[in-house]
């Protein structure tokens, strides 16, 4: 499986929407060790192909990461598309839980050596703990 930029921001925000109370926040540039333009193209793309909801862009009117002087994560959440996308292109079983999801993601992306991911997604395991 390769892994681009888009697909990176996607699985950070589908682990974050596993938790009992999500930060969206947490999923950003820094977390996932990206150049913020990088970041904030995928985001567009996300929200343009009906991946996200709720990201808010100032200027409202951006298309582009160049003309985007702000974002805010707060209020982002997966569309139903994203989750069942996800679930199916990593092969996660919807019947189990957050945590078992977490986990089934963590060994995937180490087996397949994503290790920003795995790092990522082992920290919202541990707030589990």
């Amino acid at each position: 499986m390769e892994l681009d930029s888009k697909h990176e921001v996607l699985f950070a925000i589908y682990a974050e929407y596993q938790k009992d109370i999500i930060d969206m926040k947490s999923v950003s540039f820094k977390s996932l060790e990206m150049d913020s333009r990088v970041f904030i193209t995928a985001l567009l793309k996300l929200k343009n192909e009906g991946f996200i909801e709720g990201l808010v862009v100032h200027p409202p009117n951006a298309r582009r990461a160049e003309k985007v002087i702000a974002i805010m994560m707060e209020d982002v959440i997966p569309t139903r598309f994203a989750v069942e996308y996800v679930e199916n292109k990593l092969e996660i079983k919807q019947d189990l839980s957050a945590q078992e999801k977490l986990k089934l993601m963590s060994s995937k992306f180490g087996k397949f050596g994503f290790e920003i991911l795995k790092k990522y997604v082992v920290m919202k395991l541990e707030s589990f703990a």
